[in-house]
């Protein structure tokens, strides 16, 4: 059958039926991005097929089901005849593009939702410091080599005298006189003396700091930690998917 330009709401553009879907059947917007997701192979981490199916029952069925459809899907729907296309335009087109226009930032909102953190701290910093390795090298060598000759020069005389019977002057009675020969020599081989070593130094340390800096009380951080958690993914999800599919005046 051929669509006129009479306005359509996005259930009818999907063929959603509430009371099929909230028994298990049919789909809509988020079933069928589940659905090109498993072709496409993007990564959704909010969306899993049970999640599409509740979240389809929520959009459609409580939010935006009977809402018109902006200019752009009724275009779509303009070209559509269940007769000779054997598709939806709107779902083959316009559901890629949601991803294209707000994959990212979806991921960025779930991934900040998703982190895990205490509340009450707002400053950690781990800090790690390791020395570089220290090779310390130290010794002492003494070398002696050579000799050392002695030749003795003196020479001992050995003299003894003997006294006549009554008579006060002595009269020589030998004389020995000893000349050294030859040396004495004291040789030196070479000789070597070695002291060394090496140490090796290695530091580090590892320093963690957390808690509060003190510039924000506790009850403030739990304020503000509040206002994080009314912010609702899903319906922000509904808002961006409301600004393609729907007009802002119903």
């Amino acid at each position: 059958m051929s669509r006129t330009k009479d306005k359509h709401t996005l259930n009818e553009a999907f063929n959603f039926s509430f009371r099929i879907n909230a028994l298990g059947g049919g789909s809509g917007v988020f079933r069928q991005l589940y659905t090109w997701n498993s072709t496409a192979q993007v990564d959704i981490p909010w969306l899993t097929e049970a999640t599409a199916k509740r979240l389809d029952i929520m959009y459609h069925g409580g939010r935006s089901g009977r809402k018109w459809c902006s200019p752009m899907v009724e275009d779509f729907l303009e070209v559509y005849d269940e007769d000779t296309l054997p598709y939806n335009p709107v779902i083959q087109a316009v559901i890629p593009m949601l991803w294209d226009i707000f994959g990212a930032n979806w991921t960025a909102r779930w991934n900040v939702l998703a982190a895990e953190y205490d509340p009450l701290e707002n400053y950690s910093m781990l800090e790690e410091l390791t020395d570089d390795d220290t090779t310390i090298t130290h010794g002492k060598t003494t070398t002696r080599t050579g000799s050392v000759e002695m030749t003795p020069e003196a020479v001992m005389t050995v003299e003894s005298s003997v006294y006549a019977y009554d008579s006060s002057s002595p009269s020589p009675d030998a004389k020995t006189v000893s000349t050294p020969e030859g040396s004495n020599t004291t040789e030196y081989n070479d000789l070597t003396d070695t002291e060394g070593g090496t140490t090796e130094t290695e530091h580090g340390y590892t320093k963690t700091r957390s808690g509060n800096i003190g510039v924000t009380t506790s009850q403030q951080m739990l304020l503000q930690e509040l206002e994080v958690r009314k912010y609702n993914f899903y319906t922000s999800v509904f808002e961006d998917i409301d600004s393609v599919f729907t007009i802002p005046v119903y």
